[in-house]
């Protein structure tokens, strides 16, 4: 393992516990005392947070922890859908019997205290859930590339960001009844519904981004869906 990517580790780590805060400006000169190394490695792990979205920077202004907005929170977790639904393609077809009741089993913990809203158990279960299919892939190239962008949307969509993002309390039903469902089709084998009910739970609450790009016309290119009008 490269220095900068134990420094990285260390600073991500940091930065998930709240040792450093959102919007925490980081110096190198004080990383580099705290963590015994030059500003060579120290910089090269910035940037590397930076493209993973924990880090915000503004070139000889700011180094800071990102501070994730509302519509940053709505753009990662529907990210997060798409790129644990594909862990969840690649991992469930092979999973022994015992793995999948495992794993039925942590859905059935998660949905009750969805439904107790008691967000630090949803916070210590939830995104663990998911990352196991990224462990259990059988596409290692897919778990590799996925794993670093899934740690930086993790930052952003935290479990209370995403409980006000998705509408509080009245949302938690949802929630659970889309982990129960997750649950059900890990016993079945079913990927199709297993990669639904993720879907649902990262999307289902999401407005849809994509009712104002054009629909693709069978002449071959973008364009509106009804006639142009003709004007004089």
């Amino acid at each position: 393992m490269l220095l900068k990517d134990v420094v990285r580790s260390r600073i991500r780590e940091a930065i998930r516990d709240g040792t450093f805060r959102n919007g925490e400006v980081l110096r190198d000169a004080e990383l580099s005392e705290w963590l015994g190394v030059s500003r060579t490695p120290i910089r090269a792990a910035l940037d590397d947070l930076a493209r993973e979205g924990l880090i915000e920077t503004a070139s000889n202004r700011y180094t800071r922890v990102a501070t994730p907005d509302e519509a940053s929170v709505v753009s990662a977790t529907h990210a997060m859908g798409t790129l644990f639904a594909g862990a969840i393609r690649f991992a469930l077809p092979g999973l022994p019997p015992e793995t999948k009741l495992q794993l039925q089993e942590r859905c059935t913990e998660l949905a009750e205290v969805l439904r107790a809203g008691d967000l630090e158990a949803i916070g210590a279960r939830f995104l663990p859930l998911f990352r196991e299919f990224l462990r259990l892939s059988t596409n290692q190239l897919y778990s590799d590339r996925v794993s670093s962008p899934t740690d930086g949307l993790g930052f952003i969509t935290q479990t209370e960001s995403v409980f006000h993002a998705s509408g509080g309390e009245s949302a938690l039903p949802r929630f659970a009844a889309a982990i129960e469902a997750l649950g059900a089709a890990i016993a079945a084998g079913d990927v199709r519904a297993a990669r639904d009910a993720t879907e649902e739970v990262f999307m289902g609450w999401v407005p849809d981004v994509t009712s104002d790009i054009p629909k693709y016309q069978h002449d071959g290119g973008p364009g509106p869906t009804t006639e142009p009008t003709m004007t004089a």
